[in-house]
């Protein structure tokens, strides 16, 4: 570690939220993920902004894809953990995530079966001014992937 540089800083994670937050939760302050709602998009997941009715606070709710590449369940937990505890004034605040699996019918081959389908969710501090990639290309995170 370089001399003068820190990693680490007192940024503490908001009591309001606890660190593991229900789906049902966050479904509700996403308006049930409404178009509305929605910051952005790519190809591992989905960011909505989410209002906490207690104090109206904003979060930001990343959905991520079913299919996204990611570790097992107990296994993202513990990475997400892992991210939550890096407090730096440069770094985006993890305030919380959900991992829960439910049973849900889905199609296979002409009929209909009962499947787990895990939803993993990860959730940010809400940043207002937009994305990084918006601040310093000014294009969309959303048409970011076409161009590189």
């Amino acid at each position: 570690m370089a001399s003068g540089s820190q990693t680490q800083e007192s940024k503490q994670p908001s009591p309001e939220l606890p660190k593991q937050l229900p789906f049902d939760f966050l479904k509700k302050i996403t308006n049930d993920f409404a178009e509305d709602r929605k910051i952005s998009g790519s190809p591992f997941g989905t960011l909505y902004k989410g209002i906490v009715p207690d104090d109206g606070r904003v979060i930001a709710v990343k959905k991520l894809q079913e299919n996204a590449p990611m570790p097992a369940d107990k296994q993202f937990n513990k990475e997400v953990q892992n991210v939550m505890s890096l407090k730096h004034e440069n770094i985006v605040e993890v305030v919380g995530f959900c991992s829960e699996t439910q049973k849900k019918l889905v199609q296979f081959d002409k009929r209909y079966i009962q499947a787990d389908i895990t939803e993993s969710l990860i959730c940010y501090e809400y940043l207002p001014n937009g994305s990084l990639q918006e601040n310093l290309f000014g294009m969309p995170t959303y048409l970011a992937f076409l161009f590189y």
